[in-house]
């Protein structure tokens, strides 16, 4: 029993030793000693405390003791970081450059507040969508915004803005950009394309885009880009009033474009610029290729680049469908894009002197095509559906390796010419007779062979087919 007793009350002591020992030692409640934050969010801590502290005349209602930011007002919190500020009219009249390191902030809303401009370390939020300045004193807007491809939403109504910058086309996320009540007149084109990919762009009636301007820029791109050009340009002058070689509308904006022989060898991205040209003649330059955003000339009717050292074009050239003649002669092409055959309106079509081994099956799509000239080439044969060219007059491929002509050339009805001299043909297709527009059919050069039908000998003896001496002594035609 004495034993019992002893061994009781040791427990005791030893129970309440222990729990002396945790009320002494243990950091769980010990209120002096709280749980250290982790580093992204003391950061984020410090650089909303350094908002707090460059603008004294805030009636934010932020307690700086609480470095949990819990009790902080307009914070959205996730995970332990940052993710929206939303802080409208608390009299906040800079931003910090600190702001910009919250990395994982997708909402920034300061409106209603005193804000004279935006630091270009905006660029550095990533994640940010929603950027809301509505009612500040914003005199402009840095470049860098345009860095920001997340954007969903840019809202600058209300502000002192007298220009954008250019190139926000590039922020093709956005979904909404308010620029109303601004002292905005012309505002970049590139506010237009957002526009017109779909950015519902709320603006004041009098501010327009600046069509001029955009094709200023382009053509200035093309000068600069060419240091070795002739050009006479006085790059001063914006309107392009005087700039030789250019044409322009009523209204400035770039009508025709005639630049031959002017030491051009490069055409820079920004020819995309010239939207709603008509013209462009760039014979007798020394132009390797054409950039994709050539293609973007939609309105463009006559292209005339002969005479360069083009090797190939776009592989979406055929966006051009408005094309009504087309001269890529005396370049180095070795081959055509398909997408060629989407140009529906193309009358005219002049592909001398090049490299070609073969037309693209595509032509055979070009259903108003009145010419096509592709002498002084390699081509060994010719598109399997040339008889789909109902409107084809007339047809120039001499001087090339064509060893057959396709039968259903005999569909081509408005055919007058037929220039074919100088190939490999050894035949010729009884079809050709019926070509009731046929007035010239020269085959000259041809290894062909004997003896003619009568068709083909009554067209000799009509003066539409011609033949050299050889050609003449195997046909068995009659000497007219």
């Amino acid at each position: 029993m004495k034993y019992s007793i002893i061994l009781i009350c040791s427990f005791i002591v030893f129970t309440l030793i222990s729990s002396c020992k945790k009320d002494d030692d243990s950091p769980v409640d010990n209120p002096i000693n709280p749980p250290p934050l982790a580093e992204e969010v003391a950061e984020d801590y410090e650089a909303l405390k350094a908002l707090y502290n460059a603008n004294p005349n805030n009636t934010l209602n932020w307690d700086l003791d609480d470095k949990t930011l819990k009790s902080w007002e307009g914070l959205t919190i996730k995970n332990g970081r940052v993710t929206e500020i939303r802080i409208p009219a608390k009299k906040i009249q800079r931003f910090t450059i600190s702001i910009f390191t919250i990395n994982e902030l997708k909402t920034l809303g300061f409106a209603d507040n005193e804000i004279k401009e935006i630091p270009p370390q905006i660029e550095n939020l990533t994640r940010l969508e929603v950027l809301n300045l509505e009612n500040n004193q914003l005199e402009n807007l840095v470049e860098e915004i345009k860095n920001n491809a997340g954007l969903k939403l840019l809202n600058l109504k209300g502000n002192q803005l007298r220009e954008l910058p250019y190139d926000m086309d590039k922020l093709t996320a956005l979904a909404t950009l308010n620029i109303e009540d601004n002292l905005l007149i012309k505002i970049p084109y590139e506010i237009c394309i957002l526009e017109e990919n779909g950015t519902n762009v709320l603006k004041n009636p009098r501010t327009t885009c600046d069509l001029v301007n955009y094709h200023y820029r382009g053509l200035k791109a093309l000068y600069e880009v060419n240091p070795n050009n002739i050009l006479t340009w006085d790059l001063t002058d914006t309107t392009m009033a005087n700039w030789d070689g250019i044409t322009l509308t009523p209204e400035g904006t770039v009508l025709y474009i005639e630049l031959e022989s002017k030491g051009l060898s490069i055409i820079p991205d920004e020819i995309g610029n010239l939207i709603g040209v008509n013209l462009i003649e760039l014979d007798r330059n020394a132009i390797a290729s054409l950039p994709d955003e050539f293609v973007k000339l939609k309105t463009l009717q006559y292209l005339y680049i002969d005479e360069n050292s083009l090797t190939s074009l776009p592989n979406n050239f055929g966006l051009l469908t408005e094309l009504l003649q087309l001269d890529l002669s005396d370049n180095l092409l070795v081959n055509l894009p398909e997408s060629i055959g989407n140009l529906a309106e193309l009358t005219r079509l002049v592909l001398t002197r090049n490299l070609l081994k073969k037309l693209p099956e595509s032509i055979a799509n070009l259903s108003k095509l009145q010419s096509l000239q592709a002498q002084y080439n390699a081509l060994e044969i010719l598109p399997i559906n040339i008889g789909n060219l109902q409107k084809l007059e007339s047809l120039n491929v001499f001087d090339n390796f064509i060893e057959i002509i396709p039968e259903n050339i005999s569909d081509l009805q408005n055919l007058s010419s037929i220039y074919i001299s100088n190939n490999k043909i050894t035949k010729i297709p009884s079809g050709v007779s019926q070509l009731n527009s046929l007035s010239v059919f020269d085959i000259k050069g041809n290894p062909l062979e004997g003896p003619f039908t009568t068709e083909l000998c009554d067209l000799y003896i009509s003066g539409i087919l011609q033949l050299d001496s050889n050609q003449l002594t195997i046909s068995g035609c009659p000497t007219p």
